[in-house]
């Protein structure tokens, strides 16, 4: 037998749809199987896919067996629009408008060789991991219709097919400059797709021009467009920003009230103060007239240690004074006493403002060596340190990567870190092994024949197919 492992992917009333392994191909592919008594659905659709070879899967074969009458067909790893509506909450604006701009590429592609689709539909319509976007079948039949896009009173055509994209995008978009187009286009406005593009061109600058790099991710699930995680880290993100607001208004309050309160203070208390300096004042009068009185009587055993200071302040005071002043030696040694407090408050105010700005400008050294560190770790973890592994085989298996088992096949996809990975096929009688490396952001599709022993390696980033022999 020709096809191993054939798994139904879908089945219609004309016609079976299997992924199944090709010996002679040594590839996955898909398989359709017509009846004989549908032959002729079989051969227009044979004959149409070999005319059209743009956005959409290689025909590898048409032949005819003892039951069937068979399409053999390139294997596209990916999701269908219908998968990605029932698997998202929703489809944002940019990545839409992307997939419609690509069918409408195709629209316009096929109506220049005077031809149609007739099954514009989210079933047969193919996102790719890699970022790509085909078309899977055409569906030229009157009879083949799907209601809910294609009306069974019209005649199909091109502007059919634009109508049927149109309830596409009402169906799963929100965005009201997109629904407008959507609206020209169910209601007929539109009579090639040439005049469709033009409108879509014009809306694409409102938003995030995406690429297949972008469709790729969104279709493998990647945090950037998981747009529930985005919803929250929005949310998340004003909460946190109106709090930061309210402790921001609140300190000012309180600094404000702060400052009103140390001048209604120093008010206050300043009458008091002046009155206290009066006192001062006047006491250090009646200390100098006892120590000079004492010092003319010679009675110097009489006096305290606190008098002989003052006295002995005074009589320096009183040699150092101009004979010809009019100022008093009491009043001399008051305005003495209040110059020598004065610069020793100076003194000691200088002293405060250099600690001071010795302490900021080591602050704000420290601040800023923070933010650097803080940046640089900010700028590793936000480099990208992961790859993309998709892997069939033929037969089913274990696949255990460097020693640890991660899924059973026939499909297993995933999201591997960068680095040499040994890869391990693991059936109950043998286990076949092959070595990767795996690059920041590449995509490899793994097919692993592990009867015949071939392992097929298809890498984005290198754009090749290598096969290599297991020994």
């Amino acid at each position: 037998m020709r096809f191993d492992r054939k798994i139904l992917i879908w089945e219609g009333n004309l016609s079976k749809t299997y992924l199944a392994y090709d010996k002679k191909l040594s590839k996955n592919v898909i398989l359709k199987e017509y009846p004989k008594e549908n032959r002729e659905y079989a051969q227009k659709e044979y004959n149409i896919l070999s005319k059209i070879k743009y956005k959409t899967p290689e025909v590898y074969e048409f032949f005819e067996d003892e039951n069937y009458l068979c399409i053999v067909r390139e294997y596209i790893p990916g999701k269908t629009l219908r998968e990605l509506i029932e698997e998202k909450s929703q489809i944002p604006p940019n990545i839409l408008l992307f997939i419609c701009y690509e069918i409408l590429r195709f629209l316009d592609f096929i109506h220049s060789k005077g031809e149609f689709n007739g099954d514009i539909t989210p079933s047969n319509i193919l996102i790719g991991f890699d970022g790509t976007v085909r078309i899977l079948d055409f569906a030229k039949s009157e009879e083949l219709i799907t209601p809910e896009y294609y009306d069974k009173n019209e005649k199909k055509d091109i502007s059919a097919d634009l109508k049927a994209l149109g309830k596409i995008i009402d169906k799963i978009c929100k965005n009201e400059s997109i629904k407008e187009i959507s609206k020209k286009a169910q209601q007929g406005k539109y009579k090639n797709p040439s005049d469709f593009i033009s409108d879509i061109i014009k809306v694409i600058p409102k938003f995030d021009i995406a690429l297949e790099k972008d469709l790729s991710m969104f279709v493998i699930g990647q945090e950037k467009y998981n747009t529930e995680n985005n919803t929250r880290k929005l949310n998340e993100n004003i909460t946190k920003f109106l709090k930061n607001i309210g402790i921001a208004v609140v300190s000012f309050a309180l600094g404000v009230v702060f400052i009103h309160s140390l001048k209604f203070i120093k008010n206050k208390s300043a009458p008091e103060m002046e009155k206290t300096n009066e006192k001062n004042i006047s006491n250090i009068e009646e200390s100098n007239q006892t120590s000079t009185e004492l010092k003319n009587q010679q009675e110097p055993e009489r006096l305290t240690e606190s008098s002989k200071r003052l006295a002995e302040a005074t009589s320096v005071i009183i040699q150092n004074t101009d004979p010809k002043g009019s100022i008093t030696k009491e009043t001399q040694n008051v305005k003495t006493v209040k110059e020598t407090n004065e610069i020793q408050r100076k003194a000691q105010n200088d002293e405060k403002e250099k600690t001071r700005s010795e302490k900021t400008k080591e602050s704000k050294e420290n601040r800023n060596a923070g933010i650097i560190t803080e940046t640089k770790i900010r700028q590793e973890e936000n480099e990208e340190k992961y790859g993309y592994l998709f892997i069939n085989t033929v037969p089913e298996c274990e696949v255990w990567i460097n020693g640890k088992y991660i899924d059973k096949t026939p499909i297993v996809n995933l999201k591997i870190e960068i680095g040499e990975k040994e890869i391990e096929f693991r059936t109950e009688d043998k286990s076949e092994k092959t070595k990767l490396h795996i690059k920041s952001e590449e995509k490899i599709f793994l097919f692993a024949d592990l009867k015949g022993k071939k392992i097929e390696i298809k890498k984005e980033l290198a754009e090749k197919t290598e096969t290599q022999q297991n020994k």
